[in-house]
């Protein structure tokens, strides 16, 4: 549903990548007041990404403390498809070569 890159700051050159599924939203929506995907994707709030992030991250054992070190010492970034792409294959996301291969 979500995917995160996530950078400890104890391992900056070793970023994981993770996805937040429907378990991890389901828990985010019963432990956050007036959390719902609607209000999500209305309000976009990093607060709430942050939270689903180490939902999901202490459920595939990438951490294991609270909320509050987790939000200080991890970058998160939100994956999306561009994003991701790059990260893939190191392309910047410019415009496709539209030149045929030579035979």
């Amino acid at each position: 549903m979500f995917e995160f890159k996530l950078t400890f700051d104890e391992r900056p050159d070793d970023p994981v990548t993770i996805t937040a599924g429907s378990r991890d939203i389901l828990m985010w929506e019963r432990t956050t007041k007036g959390a719902s995907m609607a209000q999500l994707e209305r309000d976009l709030r990093i607060t709430d990404l942050y939270k689903m992030a180490w939902i999901a991250a202490k459920r595939l054992g990438h951490f294991d403390g609270p909320l509050a070190n987790f939000e200080a010492g991890v970058e998160l970034d939100l994956l999306d498809d561009k994003t991701k792409d790059e990260d893939e294959d190191g392309d910047e996301g410019g415009p496709e070569d539209p030149t045929r291969p030579a035979r």
